[in-house]
């Protein structure tokens, strides 16, 4: 961490001592006259001085540490940028191949669904042709228990210590004119750089124009 110079810290020393008159002078300003009013203009351009030097003074201190840091940054930046690159690839990779994985397993759990289907609607068929009251429920809630209880076909994607997969969700903008309001942002850049430049004289419909004055 960079050592506050003896400089920095008397034109502190200075800016407080100054900020501490101003404040008891200047606390609850009140002009009355000509020569007060300019006298708070001397005042303010004594303040506003002292609030560019030590933001210089700032400046300066931080100028080497921003170089440094800026080092540093390009120092690793590569190193960094192409282990995500690498991190990346595998993670495509195995990504892909759990994907497929997966589709596999589905298609597995579709067929043991499909199988278990025809066989309750064998069972439903028997029901339906028997006579006995008993004899037909029990057939009618095999069916039913062999349509719901299908064996889950488990994933043959092994879990690795320390990995695991995050599912994230993003979105793409199809219809900008079907958005709902609520999710569409004011763009207050824009409509403050509108009315600084018109000084408040074009109308902007939900838009109130306000002036406000400071000393420069």
């Amino acid at each position: 961490m960079t050592n506050i110079t003896a400089d920095a810290k008397a034109l502190i020393g200075k800016a407080d001592k100054l900020r501490i008159q101003a404040d008891d002078k200047y606390g609850e300003l009140v002009i009355t006259s000509v020569e007060k009013h300019a006298e708070a203009g001397e005042a303010l351009k004594v303040v506003r001085k002292q609030i560019r030097d030590v933001e210089a003074k700032e400046k300066e201190l931080l100028a080497p540490n921003k170089e440094s840091i800026a080092k540093i940054k390009e120092f690793f930046a590569s190193p960094i940028s192409k282990l995500k690159e690498t991190k990346n690839m595998i993670t495509s990779g195995m990504l892909k191949w759990e994907d497929e994985a997966e589709k596999v397993r589905l298609a597995e759990q579709l067929k043991k669904q499909e199988e278990a289907d025809k066989e309750a609607r064998r069972l439903e068929g028997i029901a339906k042709r028997t006579k006995d009251p008993e004899k037909k429920m029990e057939l009618q809630e095999q069916a039913t228990d062999t349509q719901i209880n299908v064996d889950l076909v488990k994933s043959n994607v092994a879990q690795v210590s320390g990995v695991k997969t995050q599912t994230r969700w993003k979105f793409e903008i199809i219809d900008e004119s079907l958005i709902p309001r609520e999710y569409l942002m004011i763009d207050e850049v824009k409509i403050g750089t509108v009315v600084r430049a018109t000084k408040g004289t074009l109308p902007i419909a939900g838009v109130k124009a306000i002036s406000y004055k400071n000393k420069a």
